[in-house]
């Protein structure tokens, strides 16, 4: 099988693999139709958002949550706009102050 782009690959294999784990992050478990399901809908949240072809956007992320990240991606690539991510190390409540020193 040959797929055209990383999208179709994650969305096929949701038909093909369905019930079988393809994410295992911790507690997070994920089946291929789960996940198929997850970047499909954050896809039609971006276009919902107005996302599209040829668009750039920042997402910022935990470093914890490599997951949403990459399924983040994905549904960059179904909608045609760029990722430009963000990743971070420190907790919420601090992510407004200022490192002392």
């Amino acid at each position: 099988m040959t797929w055209e782009n990383t999208p179709r690959l994650v969305l096929s294999a949701g038909d093909r693999s369905g019930d079988a784990e393809a994410v295992v992050d911790g507690p997070l478990r994920l089946t291929f139709a789960e996940l198929a399901g997850r970047v499909a809908a954050a896809a039609g949240t971006f276009r919902a958002q107005g996302i599209g072809k040829g668009d750039r956007y920042l997402a910022v992320n935990p470093f914890s949550d490599v997951f949403g990240y990459k399924a983040g991606c994905t549904a960059s690539m179904i909608c045609g706009a760029t990722i430009l991510p963000c990743l971070w190390s420190r907790s919420a409540g601090s992510a407004g102050s200022r490192p002392s020193g």
